[in-house]
């Protein structure tokens, strides 16, 4: 199951929108992200949070649809839960990272409510993020992640602490 979750009203005036743009991108175009979290709700709280920072998230629960929506329609940033039903988020991400070797690949962030910060990094995480996340903390940390990418930095790796 896929759920949308497109930008919130919240993010409608001129400086959300502004933070949400990639450099030289008109206006009117967001962000995408994918959220993959089997826990239904915890998935959905992220969404929305995104969702009030400017980014357009999809929703799903597992790491098959996660890897063909990225596939689809690559997208700024992937938020990967560490337990997932038919594989692990260690695993999705090392999978999704050889698919994005060239500069324009996706912020990729783990949440686990396991200390995985280690392994999180050496799959591929440029963050990692123990659940449960407070909303503000987690908004507050894709605006870095914007702010960023909006001073030009081509590698992400590194460019953050990878457990905020």
């Amino acid at each position: 199951m896929i759920s949308r979750f497109p930008i919130s009203a919240a993010t409608s005036s001129a400086a959300p929108a502004a933070q949400a743009r990639f450099p030289g991108e008109a206006p009117d175009r967001r962000r995408s992200a994918v959220v993959c979290d089997p826990d239904v709700v915890h998935a959905h709280l992220v969404a929305r949070v995104l969702g009030k920072v400017g980014f357009e998230a999809a929703v799903c629960h597992d790491a098959v649809t996660c890897e063909a929506l990225v596939a689809r329609e690559p997208p700024a940033l992937v938020v990967v839960a560490l337990l997932l039903p038919d594989s692990d988020g260690l695993t999705l991400l090392r999978r999704l990272r050889t698919h994005h070797r060239d500069g324009a690949r996706p912020w990729f962030v783990m949440l686990s409510a396991v200390q995985a910060a280690d392994w999180a990094r050496e799959a591929g995480a440029d963050l990692f993020l123990a659940k449960p996340v407070p909303p503000p903390r987690l908004a507050a940390v894709v605006r870095s992640l914007v702010a960023t990418q909006r001073s030009g930095s081509q590698e992400h790796a590194g460019s953050l602490p990878a457990q905020l």
